[in-house]
């Protein structure tokens, strides 16, 4: 990653560590962290129209030469954030992994009562309950996201675009080492 202006999206499943490794990598270049989920939902988990989101992504991006955007959402602003990003990374992690970590981490949240997007929480009756469950999502979303991603990998390789794919934690480490963040 040695481009003067950064601007990377950081894409994959649901509990995958996207936020994680966006931290990481926004406090090594000191380059602005844009977490779309913080955009997307309002108090109370409401969503965010498509319109909205769109507009709010569009002004976010404007602000900042660099960025780090953290999230998926490509069937809504993929026009904004995929076709001006020099570097794509996505955590291709195995589900089993990524269930184990989503679980973990929702448990966290509602024992420790994290705040998370727009002062929302997670709670038990939301992890439990199929149409709200970041659980659930996670694991119905998986096969999909997986497919989709392979697809705008092959697509990428040859483009501009850097597009690496880290199928397990130690690739990621590994790059994070390679680039001197500890």
């Amino acid at each position: 990653m040695n481009q003067k202006e950064k601007r990377i999206l950081i894409i994959g499943a649901n509990g995958a560590g996207k936020t994680v490794l966006a931290e990481k990598l926004s406090a090594h270049y000191n380059i602005k962290l844009i977490e779309l989920d913080r955009i997307f939902w309002k108090p109370e988990w409401e969503k965010s129209t498509r319109e909205e989101f769109y507009e709010n992504v569009k002004k976010e991006l404007s602000l900042y030469k660099e960025w780090i955007v953290d999230g998926n959402y490509y069937s809504n602003v993929s026009e904004l954030v995929w076709t001006d990003a020099n570097f794509i990374i996505w955590l291709d992690y195995n589900m089993g992994l990524v269930a184990r970590r989503v679980i973990a981490r929702t448990v966290k949240n509602i024992v420790f009562k994290r705040k998370l997007f727009d002062n929302n929480y997670d709670s038990f009756r939301r992890m439990i309950t199929p149409k709200d469950s970041i659980v659930v999502w996670s694991l119905k979303t998986f096969r999909k996201k997986r497919r989709n991603y392979t697809e705008l990998y092959n697509k990428h390789t040859n483009d501009e675009v850097k597009f690496y794919r880290f199928r397990k934690p130690g690739e990621t480490e590994e790059f994070l080492r390679g680039i001197g963040v500890g």
